[in-house]
């Protein structure tokens, strides 16, 4: 394990003070405020409320012309894919494609990537597979935003592909609509790929949707999990996809937290990090991420049950691969990884 220096920058116990006062809070609340900047009282109000910032869903590159294909998608009965990755955050964003276009009454498949037999994003193999599925539209979640080459077989192949991604684009980008915080004109890049479908469903449903709101535990989990900085839309979507995800009627997370001996009336960031994430993870190290997206995905509770177990199998199994030498006793292992 990697040991370091914390280095704390100094904060002026004026400003300190000042903000504590006019904010009602601790001083070490508020000195922890100033070293991150925010001195000004509204901003500071505004962080720590972590409220939803309102950012326009369709101010995320092509989303108008995203939600007008998918729409014309559901109409005609075409039958819609949902390309994913092995990771928390792309299994959490196949999770929540799959929903939204269920309940747009779409025909949907989804397809996760063998990390051994395939790698990351779109494929040849994988393309001409869907193909001969007859699937017509390849929704892209948390990858594809450098498949140039992919898009161009795809389309070749008689496929439309939409693209929803956060990662770092090219120089040059795929020829298809391309939903992402870069490059656009949207003012928050920080989301991860999560996150980005669930802007997909703002657009989709509208920003203040009930239905949509059940989503914002899976949003929370693969937030998390993917170390994005929780900061100004991030930091409302942990916020309030902690509190959903304590009462999740989901029957997969319950079992996970049930093996993970997390408490949902108490699950918070750490837990999510340390407990959580690393079992989903494990199936896209060790083994397929079918098992984790069919625990997200899954409503009988015996079948989520035995899905959680395996994935603490797998995490244990994980671990003792990673530090072979590491004692893989309970204790040892709630020490070291949860």
């Amino acid at each position: 394990m990697q040991e370091g220096n914390w280095t704390i920058e100094p904060a002026d116990l004026h400003e300190v003070r000042r903000l504590a006062r006019e904010l009602e809070l601790s001083e070490l609340t508020a000195s922890v405020l100033v070293r991150r900047g925010l001195t000004d009282s509204d901003e500071a109000r505004v962080f720590l409320a972590a409220e939803a910032p309102g950012h326009d869903p369709f101010a995320l590159g092509d989303m108008a012309q995203a939600v007008q294909r998918i729409r014309a998608a559901v109409e005609a009965g075409e039958k819609i894919c949902v390309h994913g990755d092995y990771d928390v955050d792309g299994v959490a964003a196949t999770a929540l494609a799959v929903h939204l276009l269920r309940e747009l009454g779409a025909e949907v498949s989804w397809a996760l990537p063998s990390r051994f037999d395939e790698g990351y994003g779109l494929t040849p193999g994988m393309l001409e597979r869907l193909a001969g599925e007859a699937c017509s539209l390849v929704l892209t979640v948390d990858c594809g935003i450098t498949a140039i080459d992919e898009v161009a077989q795809a389309a070749a192949l008689g496929l439309d592909v939409i693209v929803t991604d956060h990662h770092r684009p090219g120089e040059h980008l795929p020829n298809c609509p391309i939903v992402a915080p870069r490059p656009s004109d949207y003012p928050f890049a920080g989301l991860c790929g999560t996150g980005v479908v669930y802007k997909l469903g703002e657009a989709l449903f509208g920003a203040d949707s009930e239905f949509l709101r059940r989503e914002l535990d899976l949003v929370c989990l693969a937030t998390v999990a993917d170390v994005v900085p929780l900061l100004d839309e991030d930091r409302w979507l942990v916020a309030a996809g902690l509190k959903r995800l304590g009462r999740t009627s989901r029957p997969g997370l319950r079992a996970l937290m049930r093996v993970a001996g997390v408490d949902p009336a108490t699950i918070d960031t750490g837990q999510i990090g340390f407990r959580l994430a690393p079992r989903i993870n494990a199936a896209g190290r060790l083994g397929h991420p079918d098992l984790a997206l069919e625990l997200l995905l899954g409503e009988d509770e015996e079948e989520a049950s035995r899905q959680a177990r395996k994935l603490e199998e797998l995490n244990r199994e994980r671990q003792m691969i990673e530090d072979p030498d590491e004692n893989p006793g309970p204790a040892r292992i709630r020490t070291r990884f949860g």
